[in-house]
Parts: structure tokens; sequence; C-alpha cells
């Protein structure tokens, strides 16, 4: 029982652990810097499995290579993109 008991507070300290990190900012995730092996693992992999999770929700456009879906995209893109430095 000593075991389980044991086991079970490792859980709970790595767990309030874990959640304390990831609330308090300290990983910067922005593009500025380059992340570490384990970072850039960590980004890619949620990022593909959260892509992959989804992709049978997407609803494509037929009309993707019109001239106004261009013009839409570019607008969103200079609309929403970070100035050059």
């Amino acid at each position: 029982m000593r075991i389980l008991y044991s086991v079970l507070i490792a859980g709970v300290v790595l767990a309030l652990s874990g959640f304390a990190f990831i609330h308090s900012g300290i990983y910067n995730v922005t593009a500025m810097e380059e992340h570490s092996a384990l970072g850039n693992w960590a980004l890619h992999t949620t990022m593909k499995n959260s892509v992959q999770a989804r992709v049978s929700e997407l609803d494509v456009p037929s009309d993707l290579a019109s001239e106004e879906m261009i013009r839409q995209g570019a607008r969103v893109m200079t609309s929403s993109a970070l100035p050059a430095t």
C-alpha cells in the first residue's frame, strides 16, 4: 500500500509541476528564437497530430484557384502577417 501512495503522490506532483510550467509562460513558443530539439519535437508532433485529427472536418472550397480566392487570401495574409523587421 505504501508503494501505491508513493506512486500516487509522485503522479500528483508531476501533474501539478506540468500544470505550473504550462501556465507560467517560462517556455518561449514564439518563432523569434530557436527551440530545443525536445521543444521542436513537442511542437511539431502536437501540430501534426492536431491537424490529422481535424482534417476530415475541413470543407475545402472548390474554387481555390479562382482570382477572387487568391485576392482574398492575399488580403488575409497582409492583414495578419507580422511586419518584416
